[in-house]
């Protein structure tokens, strides 16, 4: 008798939180990448010496580094996307990610907006968070 080996493949679950962790990671590489173009443009128009010719030099290294590690990291959570069987059992956030989303916003680096998108929540239930006692 012959047996076959059953396989079955397995769906890895992804928590809200970690999505919203490496929408995070993606968001502040972009903002990264966008200070590199900035920084290279206000070179590039008053470029004077040899030393900004090398700078400038430095800074396009960079950024090309820096776009190819956000295109890697962009592609990844896509296939994590793609492959994961993402689903949100309850709809209460984790005691973590009010923490996260509480100090998230009170940077100043994010709206309401931006962090329901990211926790895939209303905005209503961040300005709940947001507005209320700072998480313990």
């Amino acid at each position: 008798m012959h047996f076959e080996p059953i396989i079955q493949q397995q769906q890895q679950q992804v928590s809200r939180e970690e999505l919203a962790r490496a929408r995070q990671a993606i968001s502040e590489m972009e903002r990264h990448y966008s200070n590199y173009e900035t920084q290279i443009r206000l070179l590039q128009s008053n470029m004077r010496t040899e030393e900004d010719a090398v700078k400038y030099a430095t800074l396009v290294l960079e950024l090309n580094r820096c776009r190819d590690f956000l295109n890697r990291h962009i592609n990844a959570y896509n296939e994590l996307i793609r492959l994961a069987n993402v689903e949100f059992p309850t709809s209460k956030l984790s005691e973590q990610a009010k923490r996260e989303i509480y100090h998230f916003y009170h940077s100043g680096r994010y709206t309401q907006t931006q962090l329901a998108h990211q926790y895939g929540v209303q905005q209503g239930t961040i300005s709940k968070i947001v507005n209320g006692q700072p998480p313990v």
